[in-house]
């Protein structure tokens, strides 16, 4: 047999170079079977007269292949073109940059997308297919060479994928791999970081009309310019972000705290940590407790209620008075006093971000729009570590925002350690390269196949208490995520391995008493992430007992911190034939006596065991909308949830109808909608932008200052309070207001490898969604469009002049990767007009020559004079450290 496959392997490269000739000259199958018979003969030849050792004869061995292919095959990645609606064909071409030919064998290469991919064809001979595609599951995909593959030195083969329609080349996954059974994966090196490089831009007219009725379409250079041309104050106004309710300030009247010797004075016990806060903020002294108050130059904290302002422990006022050299703070809460000192904060920033003694006299009062006012952030797609976490928490916390809806779980991981419960972490928190997601899950969104990366990681208990510190310190209220019933394959993968384990340990009582999944479901539901069966099982009792368990150790871990009152238990996105060939369900449904009825009451009733298990450890339950809306749209009975106090999130449009139906039914609601709220999508209509765009084509922080949560109507897509055609009333009016409690923001992490990234999806974004879900201006209670119009303009050129001049740099103090918006550009005649979406930014410029190559980077600004119209012009916004996105035009003017 060896002797039989080395003549194999000799025939194959011997024949190789001719292949592409016989094929494309259709030379007779006689010819073939006679070049077939030297090959053959020379191979023979070689074996007996050159060697009479064959075991001196170099074999290609499989590990070495596998590192020759990974260290040697170059692929390029082109998404090519759309040919139908929501169709797109992907061009991929291999190309041999080594020395020897690459052969067909048992190994095949790996790679993940957002995308599920649907078929492949060589190119241009779609009869001589090199590779079969195979949807392993959830985002992973396998082509596998055919027997006939072989690709020479210096060689290249392309392939066409069929796919769904593509709007960002970030689309494509970085970490393609190649493995061989019983082989570790090899990363192919081209494809290797996070850079994407391997992935072509998009420049053809059918790229960049992606999608249908061209709404894909990028801004131009003009389009940008004229999108963010607003009046540049040159500085930042003393504007305070998110804007108070009541707010008098004068410029010119100013209180230096570094003049004379201020002193704080001793305050309510219920204040310490906001008075040690403000001391160090400022450098100053805390008078001791009994101590004699000096007249003046003093800060005051008072404990009380305040007149004209909503009785919550988050609302605060401020009186500073350069007469008298006093401050004084008033709040009901330490909340309250946490914020006044995040406003004086903000109003002694400078341009360089660095803390100041100097502030306006004046008078302040204010108090939060919602009570809830959220960011999530979902670290189970990917990894983010407790560090970087903890700097998000502190970095929101700076614009008032409140809540961290933590997504600790969903089908590509597992992040929380539960004690009792080892392979949810040790299994659901690990993705790498094997046969059958027995030890560990399936590399997903780019993730490394051996095991680290942002793929891999979790929250230790200590690490977890860690964060839960730092919130409560920052007045922010953590929220657990534990995704149920769908969005669940981690943790069913990881019972399934405790299962097993317990199995072999001889003790199959205990091995079912965690067990999610019933063996013999073969209903192959398929999620909307393209992962088959990831729904846990609601018929079976082992279900409860492990969610009673997870949900007691998530109270256990905040009880000596901050603790736990409410727990988010998902509810979206269940896979619509769940359940339906599951043997442990028909039998459970057949013994029913009443509800649930039928396979299409399961998840409903799962629900309903949570909301009890809820309810009995005095827990809130927090739902996706669609955990709380059954299939025909109807809503789930809340009078069967047990007394739990269920809190929906309303997510997948931008119609009031559900949000509006879900408060009317009693369920607390939090706004989210993906049109205006998901960070996890793209910041411009451009193809290089990252990001995904199911919910709306682009998000970018205009348009998140301009949503209105008390006028969902306003808000629905392409249109605004300044169309005429307007439709004002919802279908479904809303007679319970008070239960819309609050604003969410999302950051889902499919495209979120790394923390730079993390950062760019969400500020400056963020600080925009604070000032709504804080402050509800005037302009929104404006009933004349037109009226309202120009007030929000001129809401937003002030706000945008305070982040761009202050908030930017308060931000890269505090290690923030924010984004920066490339500019827009107009010519009038050959000077520049210049512009970005927030003042006071630096701008760069070079022009390609007439041989194509490129100039230097010059200082560009608005009169800046630029030659050569008829040359390809880039530019580029620069903040001293970071460049944005580059910015071109092929022609000017």
């Amino acid at each position: 047999m060896r002797f039989l496959s080395y003549v194999h392997f000799r025939c194959r490269k011997l024949l190789a170079p001719y292949r592409g000739m016989l094929g494309r000259y259709g030379l007779q199958v006689g010819l073939k079977y006679f070049l077939l018979l030297c090959g053959l003969l020379l191979a023979f030849r070689l074996l007996f007269f050159q060697s009479q050792d064959t075991d001196s004869v170099e074999y290609p061995k499989t590990n070495s292949d596998m590192e020759y292919i990974a260290s040697n095959l170059r692929l390029d990645y082109v998404i090519e073109r759309h040919y139908g609606p929501r169709k797109c064909i992907h061009c991929v071409t291999f190309y041999n940059e080594g020395q020897d030919t690459i052969l067909a064998g048992d190994w095949s290469i790996y790679f993940t997308s957002v995308l599920r991919m649907q078929s492949v064809e060589s190119f241009p001979n779609k009869h001589n297919n090199q590779f079969i595609l195979e949807h392993i599951d959830g985002r992973l995909h396998k082509l596998s060479p055919l027997d006939k593959f072989a690709l020479l030195p210096a060689q290249q083969i392309q392939i066409e994928i069929k796919a769904p329609f593509t709007t960002s080349r970030h689309y494509v996954m970085p970490r393609w791999y190649v493995a061989s059974p019983n082989e570790a994966p090899h990363v192919i090196k081209c494809t290797g970081d996070n850079n994407i490089n391997f992935v072509e831009q998009f420049q053809s007219h059918q790229q960049l009309n992606a999608l249908e009725n061209e709404i894909s379409n990028k801004f131009s250079l003009e389009d940008r310019y004229e999108r963010y041309l607003i009046k540049d104050f040159g500085h930042a106004p003393k504007r305070v972000i998110p804007a108070p309710l009541r707010c008098n300030l004068h410029d010119s009247d100013e209180i230096n705290l570094h003049s004379g010797s201020w002193v704080i004075c001793s305050g309510p016990r219920a204040f310490e940590r906001e008075i040690d806060l403000i001391s160090s903020l400022f450098g100053i002294s805390v008078l001791p407790e009994g101590g004699p108050t000096p007249p003046t130059h003093i800060v005051k904290f008072l404990y009380s209620a305040i007149k004209g302002l909503p009785n919550t422990k988050e609302a605060y006022q401020i009186f500073l008075s350069s007469e008298k050299n006093i401050i004084e703070i008033t709040a009901s809460g330490s909340a309250g006093a946490f914020y006044a000192i995040q406003t004086l904060l903000s109003l002694a920033t400078n341009r360089d971000g660095e803390t100041q003694p100097i502030l306006p006299s004046g008078f302040i009062q204010d108090a939060p729009r919602f009570g809830y006012r959220g960011l999530h952030v979902d670290v189970a797609r990917n990894f983010l570590p407790a560090d970087e976490i903890i700097n998000i928490i502190e970095t929101m916390a700076l614009y008032k925002l409140n809540r961290f809806h933590f997504h600790l779980t969903d089908d590509e991981g597992w992040r929380i350690e539960i004690d009792g419960l080892p392979e949810l972490t040790s299994v659901g928190a690990v993705r790498r390269h094997s046969d059958d997601e027995h030890d560990a899950l399936f590399p997903a969104l780019g993730s490394s196949p051996n095991g680290d990366g942002s793929g891999s990681g979790f929250y230790t208990k200590e690490d977890y208490q860690r964060i839960l510190r730092v919130a409560a310190n920052n007045h922010v209220e953590v929220i657990p995520e534990i995704d149920t019933p769908g969005h669940s394959h981690a943790a069913i993968r990881a019972m399934e391995a405790r299962h097993r384990r317990l199995l072999t340990e001889g003790r199959p009582a205990e091995a079912k008493k965690y067990l999610l999944s019933d063996p013999r479901d073969h209903s192959n539901a398929m999620s909307v992430q393209s992962y088959r069966d990831n729904s846990i099982n609601p018929c079976k009792a082992s279900t409860y007992v492990f969610m009673e368990h997870v949900l007691k150790e998530m109270k256990k871990m905040h009880s000596e911190i901050q603790p736990l009152r409410m727990i988010h238990i998902g509810g979206d996105e269940v896979a619509s034939k769940s359940w339906i060939d599951s043997p442990v369900c028909r039998k459970f449904l057949s013994k029913s006596h009443g509800f649930p009825y039928s396979i299409s009451d399961l998840q409903e009733y799962f629900m309903r065991k949570v909301a009890k298990i809820c309810a009995d450890l005095e827990l809130g339950m927090g739902i996706w909308e669609d955990g709380g809306i059954g299939p025909e749209h109807n809503l789930y009975d809340k009078n069967e949830m047990h007394g739990t106090d269920i809190t929906a999130y309303a997510w997948k449009s931008s119609s009031p109808d559900k949000p509006h139906k879900l408060a009317n039914n009693g369920y607390k609601v939090i706004l989210a909608q993906a049109t205006h709220l998901y960070f996890d999508h793209p910041q411009e209509p451009d193809l290089e932008e990252r990001g995904l765009h199911w919910a709306t084509r682009f998000i970018d922080d205009r348009k998140v200052f301009g949503f209105q949560p008390d006028d969902l109507v306003a808000n629905v897509e392409g249109q605004g309070p300044e169309d005429e055609d307007l439709i004002r009333e919802p279908s479904v009016p809303l007679t319970k207001p008070e239960n819309i409690i609050g604003m969410q923001t999302e950051l889902w992490s499919e495209l979120i490898r790394d923390v730079t990234i993390a950062h760019s999806q969400l500020f400056p974004r963020l600080i925009a969604f604070a000032e709504r879900a804080w402050h509800k201006s005037k302009w929104e209670q404006e009933s004349d469009r037109y009226t309202a119009k120009l007030m929000r303009n001129r809401d937003w050129d002030e706000f945008s002049n305070a982040v761009g001049y202050r908030e930017l740099a308060r931000l890269r103090k505090r290690g923030i990767r924010y984004r920066l918006p490339p500019p827009g550009v107009k010519l009038v005649g050959n000077e520049v007009e210049i512009c970005s979406l927030y003042p006071g930014l630096e701008y760069r410029h070079r022009v390609y020559g007439p041989d194509g190559s490129p100039g230097k980077w010059e200082e560009c600004e608005n009169g800046s004079v630029v030659d050569g119209d008829e040359f390809v012009h880039e530019y580029a916004s620069y903040d001293g450290e970071r460049w944005s996105r580059i910015v071109k035009s092929s022609k000017m003017g």
